[in-house]
């Protein structure tokens, strides 16, 4: 996405972006929330005996916060992350 919303600009400048964007992240992480009705729908995809399986693509110190927030953890199986989908990441691009 950073790729994307700088115009290509130079691996420097992207990773730049990256830094700010995740200190922005924790500086505001005590705003964050979960949307209504998260936590129950979870639990009740739990309860009739299928699995939970969160997905992003935010880094694991921002999955981290986003977790503590939704409080589930009891009820996730299975966590994919940005480290998993880096290639599919790369594969999209390349196919543009």
């Amino acid at each position: 996405m950073v790729h994307e919303l700088s115009g290509g600009a130079a691996d420097d400048v992207q990773q730049r972006l990256k830094e700010l964007h995740g200190q922005h992240y924790r500086d505001t992480a005590q705003l964050l929330r979960p949307l209504p009705g998260a936590q129950l729908l979870l639990r009740r995809v739990a309860e009739l005996g299928l699995q939970v399986v969160l997905a992003t693509s935010a880094p694991e110190d921002e999955l981290a916060m986003l977790r503590d927030v939704l409080d589930c953890d009891d009820v996730v199986s299975e966590v994919t992350t940005s480290r998993d989908v880096d290639i599919a990441n790369q594969s999209q691009t390349s196919s543009r």
